[in-house]
């Protein structure tokens, strides 16, 4: 069944997510929308290769929750690849936001694979 499926950062709905991170060109997976629901199902592939398998169904979304969906798909997807790869989250040195501002968290990752 890989060869019917999408690869991150190289082809299919899935050529264009993912580019740069840790999970480029290590995730296969399939999209699906229909309406008010979302799905991203598929198989992160690890250094020794071993797999974490995973299906994200989301349904009953508004519009703007189609956007949270995604991004949580995103997440799912982020923390299998960093886990597989033995990343870890290593925050960079910021400037103190304005009191009325609040500054995103800003790391890099360092894995070991």
């Amino acid at each position: 069944w890989d060869g019917l499926l999408a690869v991150s950062g190289e082809s299919g709905t899935l050529r264009k997510r993912y580019r740069g991170t840790v999970a480029d060109h290590r995730l296969r997976g399939k999209t699906g929308a229909l309406d008010d629901a979302r799905a991203l199902v598929g198989t992160v592939a690890g250094p020794q290769g071993e797999r974490l398998h995973f299906a994200i169904l989301a349904s009953e979304l508004s519009e703007p929750s189609i956007l949270v969906a995604r991004a949580l798909q995103d997440v799912i997807v982020y923390a299998l690849a960093e886990h597989l790869y033995g990343c870890v989250r290593v925050p960079l040195p910021q400037e103190t936001p304005a009191p009325t501002e609040q500054a995103p968290p800003a790391f890099t990752l360092q894995c070991a694979a």
